[in-house]
Protein backbone atom coordinates (compact mmCIF):
# COMPACT_ATOMS: atom_id res chain seq x y z
CA UNK A 1 0.00 0.00 0.00
CA UNK A 2 1.36 3.64 -0.54
CA UNK A 3 2.11 5.92 1.55
CA UNK A 4 -0.83 8.10 0.86
CA UNK A 5 -3.60 5.47 0.86
CA UNK A 6 -2.28 4.64 4.58
CA UNK A 7 -2.21 8.23 5.83
CA UNK A 8 -5.69 8.98 4.04
CA UNK A 9 -7.41 5.68 5.94
CA UNK A 10 -5.93 6.82 9.22
CA UNK A 11 -7.34 10.32 8.90
CA UNK A 12 -10.62 9.07 7.74
CA UNK A 13 -10.84 7.44 11.02
CA UNK A 14 -11.59 9.62 13.68
CA UNK A 15 -14.34 11.26 11.12
CA UNK A 16 -16.03 7.32 10.79
CA UNK A 17 -15.91 7.81 14.89
CA UNK A 18 -17.86 11.09 14.76
CA UNK A 19 -19.95 10.06 12.28
CA UNK A 20 -21.11 6.66 14.64
CA UNK A 21 -21.52 9.42 17.62
CA UNK A 22 -23.29 11.59 16.07
CA UNK A 23 -25.46 8.78 14.88
CA UNK A 24 -25.90 7.04 17.85
CA UNK A 25 -26.70 10.87 19.61
CA UNK A 26 -29.85 10.80 17.25
CA UNK A 27 -30.75 7.72 17.63
CA UNK A 28 -31.22 7.99 21.30
CA UNK A 29 -33.05 11.47 20.83
CA UNK A 30 -35.16 9.56 18.77
CA UNK A 31 -36.08 6.83 20.85
CA UNK A 32 -37.11 9.23 23.91
CA UNK A 33 -39.46 11.03 21.39
CA UNK A 34 -40.44 7.68 20.90
CA UNK A 35 -41.42 7.21 24.22
CA UNK A 36 -42.71 10.35 25.01
CA UNK A 37 -45.13 9.90 22.07
CA UNK A 38 -46.41 6.47 23.60
CA UNK A 39 -46.77 8.11 26.91
CA UNK A 40 -49.09 10.48 25.24
CA UNK A 41 -51.03 8.12 22.83
CA UNK A 42 -51.71 5.85 26.31
CA UNK A 43 -53.03 8.88 27.95
CA UNK A 44 -55.44 10.05 24.92
CA UNK A 45 -56.89 6.07 24.56
CA UNK A 46 -57.43 6.64 28.55
CA UNK A 47 -59.20 9.86 27.89
CA UNK A 48 -60.91 8.15 24.81
CA UNK A 49 -62.54 5.83 26.96
CA UNK A 50 -63.51 7.94 29.80
CA UNK A 51 -65.71 10.35 27.31
CA UNK A 52 -67.27 7.18 25.92
CA UNK A 53 -68.36 6.04 28.50
CA UNK A 54 -69.62 9.06 29.30
CA UNK A 55 -71.38 9.79 26.11
CA UNK A 56 -72.85 6.23 26.86
CA UNK A 57 -74.83 7.31 30.12
CA UNK A 58 -75.77 10.28 28.47
CA UNK A 59 -77.31 8.35 25.79
CA UNK A 60 -79.50 6.61 28.07
CA UNK A 61 -82.97 7.25 27.52
CA UNK A 62 -84.21 6.35 31.25
CA UNK A 63 -81.54 8.92 32.44
CA UNK A 64 -83.13 11.28 30.39
CA UNK A 65 -86.26 10.18 31.13
CA UNK A 66 -85.91 10.10 35.02
CA UNK A 67 -84.39 14.01 34.51
CA UNK A 68 -87.71 15.08 32.98
CA UNK A 69 -90.19 13.50 35.53
CA UNK A 70 -87.56 15.31 38.21
CA UNK A 71 -88.56 19.00 36.65
CA UNK A 72 -91.90 17.98 35.26
CA UNK A 73 -91.84 17.71 32.11
CA UNK A 74 -93.59 15.18 30.08
CA UNK A 75 -94.07 14.29 26.64
CA UNK A 76 -96.04 16.62 24.16
CA UNK A 77 -99.48 14.87 22.89
CA UNK A 78 -100.65 15.27 19.88
CA UNK A 79 -103.30 17.61 20.24
CA UNK A 80 -100.55 19.79 22.09
CA UNK A 81 -97.83 19.82 18.78
CA UNK A 82 -98.28 22.38 16.58
CA UNK A 83 -96.60 21.97 12.96
CA UNK A 84 -96.37 24.87 11.13
CA UNK A 85 -95.52 25.05 7.34
CA UNK A 86 -93.23 27.49 5.29
CA UNK A 87 -93.14 28.53 1.44
CA UNK A 88 -90.27 30.17 -0.12
CA UNK A 89 -90.85 34.11 -0.23
CA UNK A 90 -91.16 35.38 -4.15
CA UNK A 91 -89.22 37.69 -4.10
CA UNK A 92 -85.24 36.67 -4.84
CA UNK A 93 -83.55 39.03 -1.71
CA UNK A 94 -85.72 36.84 0.57
CA UNK A 95 -84.51 33.47 -0.90
CA UNK A 96 -82.68 32.49 1.88
CA UNK A 97 -84.98 32.82 4.80
CA UNK A 98 -88.56 31.04 4.74
CA UNK A 99 -91.23 32.94 5.41
CA UNK A 100 -93.81 31.45 7.99
CA UNK A 101 -97.60 30.58 6.86
CA UNK A 102 -100.21 29.19 9.42
CA UNK A 103 -100.15 26.95 11.81
CA UNK A 104 -102.04 23.24 10.71
CA UNK A 105 -102.71 21.53 14.09
CA UNK A 106 -102.65 22.48 17.62
CA UNK A 107 -103.90 24.82 20.42
CA UNK A 108 -101.75 28.06 20.08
Amino acid sequence: MKRWQVLAMIGSMPLMLLGVVWQAGRQASLVAEARELEHQQESWVEANAKLIGGISVLENRERANELASKLGLERATAERRIFIETQPSKSTSDAAAPAPTQAVKGNG
